[in-house]
């Protein structure tokens, strides 16, 4: 059998067999997989390998397809799909069975992952699309509810207000998280003080959590700022939360603390293999509860693995928070002991200075009207988001001209090309979108300034890796829906080369459970802890 050396380095289970069953060839991948060694050939059957009705039916019909109960090199039965041909002599009798076969489990496992990989794309494509609509909703609430609290004293009115809008924005950071998650975006690293987040997820817990399970947080003042995306903070950190109340079975106590911490090598390495030396804000959720064994410790973090029924999870959850530890630069560690429970821990890598900044971030505080007014073309598809842009603009002194679509802001413009200092148009919108029409705009005053809105994320943007670079090039500054006064003003007072904003105001509630913008992950609202404990009017 010569021509079968040619088949003997491929990666595949293949074997033949003689007419007496027994193993007399096999690929070097069949050798490592059944504990074969070519100078034990011919080999005769294992005593429970049970190959009567495959070589009855190959000798009969000339093949046979089937399962197998098999037993590998590490004395482990699997089941193998079976494909048997008969090879045949010149006068036509059976001399040997040429047999091919691959693991059940890992064909199906593979198959599913496949289909769960599509699904999630789709679910990516789907929540595009719909975080673009939920961004168009959320956008009117919030300039509508910045611009009342602006003329409104009462107290009890204006807390109201600022619970509508801290709701609004929770709602825009988990459109955010579900792109984050279903797309597998790195997201944007910015310093946070992450304990004002944890606590607010110890409180959710608290209040969704069954009543039997006792949940409590650490939060230290002196906290050091973390270089991270806070959405994404929050959902690995859920995570483990949740995978801490299945594992209490109904009853027990959850423990989340944090600390900054620095780790020589040693340390690191006998944390975790991914470890690595620096310095760090560990966050710790630990659980009085089953615990695991050392060999469900082991797959723990592999894509679907769960120790739920099928059904019951989708076994993401932890391979999620360690792909988010990583994507930070940072390490997950986790210990459990059965019967005592498991202890997670995640270390993120501190931000380098306390005042840091992102990189081209500017600081927003309460924006006021200027000494400068302008002429402003707003362009927009959705009615409410044109009329609180319209209405905003007004208060701030501006005078402004509306439009539904592109090509309804072209005309408009033509008109008086001159008169309009400056354009503000969403990207996609029917008839003509805002790139066509600004590209149609500048052919007749290349110097005209414009910033562009969208609900979309920049992935659904740059799918065809023009849109984005576009704006670049043309000097088109990017605002994401929804976003707030502040954020509007500044980009328009940077637009025109001059500010529109006062130092050291807030709109924080003092009796708000939530961080302020910076700690909602909005760019450029950071607040130093300093800053936000005197806000805050206390202790936190």
């Amino acid at each position: 059998m010569d021509e079968l050396s040619l088949l003997k380095g491929l990666p595949e289970c293949i074997h033949v067999r003689d007419a007496d069953l027994r193993v007399t060839w096999a690929t070097d991948h069949a050798c490592a997989v059944f504990g074969w060694s070519p100078s034990d050939f011919p080999l005769a059957p294992g005593e429970t390998e049970d190959l009567s009705e495959a070589a009855k039916t190959t000798r009969q019909a000339g093949q046979w397809v089937g399962i197998l109960a098999r037993k590998d090199a590490h004395d482990s039965t699997s089941s193998l799909a079976s494909r048997w041909s008969a090879l045949k002599g010149a006068d036509g009798s059976l001399t040997a069975f040429f047999i091919l076969e691959y693991d059940v489990l890992e064909g199906n496992m593979a198959h599913e992952q496949m289909i769960r990989a599509q699904r999630m794309e789709s679910i990516g494509t789907l929540a595009g699309g719909v975080a673009h609509d939920i961004n168009n909703v959320l956008g009117p609430i919030i300039l509508g509810a910045e611009m009342m609290r602006r003329r409104i004293d009462d107290p009890w009115a204006l807390k109201k207000i600022e619970g509508i809008e801290q709701s609004a924005r929770r709602g825009a950071d988990i459109v955010k998280q579900v792109l984050d998650f279903s797309r597998g975006t790195t997201g944007e690293k910015i310093p946070v003080q992450i304990r004002h987040v944890m606590k607010e997820l110890v409180e959710f817990a608290q209040s969704t959590f069954s009543r039997q399970m006792a949940v409590e947080g650490s939060f230290p003042r002196d906290l050091p700022l973390l270089l991270g995306d806070a959405s994404q903070i929050r959902q690995a950190v859920l995570n483990l939360m949740v995978n801490a109340r299945d594992a209490l079975q109904g009853a027990g106590s959850i423990t989340v603390d944090m600390e900054g911490i620095s780790l020589t090598a040693e340390e690191a390495a006998a944390l975790s293999p991914d470890a690595r030396d620096g310095d760090f804000v560990r966050i710790s959720v630990t659980d009085d509860g089953c615990g695991m064994m050392p060999d469900t410790m082991e797959r723990i973090f592999e894509p679907f693995f769960s120790t739920h029924q099928r059904g019951q999870s989708s076994g993401l959850g932890l391979s999620t928070t360690l792909a988010i530890a990583k994507g930070h630069d940072g390490f997950l560690s986790a210990t459990s002991e059965p019967g005592k429970g498991s202890c997670f821990s995640i270390y993120l890598p501190q931000a380098t200075t306390p005042d840091a900044t992102a990189e081209d971030t500017v600081p927003l505080a309460e924006a006021v009207p200027g000494k400068n007014t302008y002429s402003i073309l707003v362009v927009d598809d959705e009615p409410m988001m044109l009329e609180m842009n319209a209405d905003l603009l007004e208060s701030f002194g501006h005078t402004t001209l509306t439009a539904s679509h592109g090509q309804a802001g072209l005309d408009i413009f033509l008109k008086n090309p001159q008169a309009i200092d400056l354009v503000i148009t969403d990207i996609n919108m029917p008839v003509m979108d805002g790139p066509t029409m600004v590209r149609n705009m500048r052919e007749v005053r290349a110097d005209l300034p414009v910033v562009a809105v969208s609900g979309l994320s920049e992935e659904d943007h740059n799918r065809d890796g023009t849109v984005l670079a576009e704006m670049d090039r043309e000097g088109i500054t990017m605002l994401h829906k929804p976003y707030t006064t502040n954020q509007l003003m500044n980009a328009i007072g940077l637009k025109m080369g001059d500010q529109t904003e006062v130092p050291g105001s807030s709109t924080v509630s003092p009796d708000s459970t939530q961080a302020p913008d910076a700690t909602l992950f909005h760019t450029g609202d950071t607040l130093s802890d300093s800053d936000f404990d005197e806000l805050m009017g206390g202790d936190w």
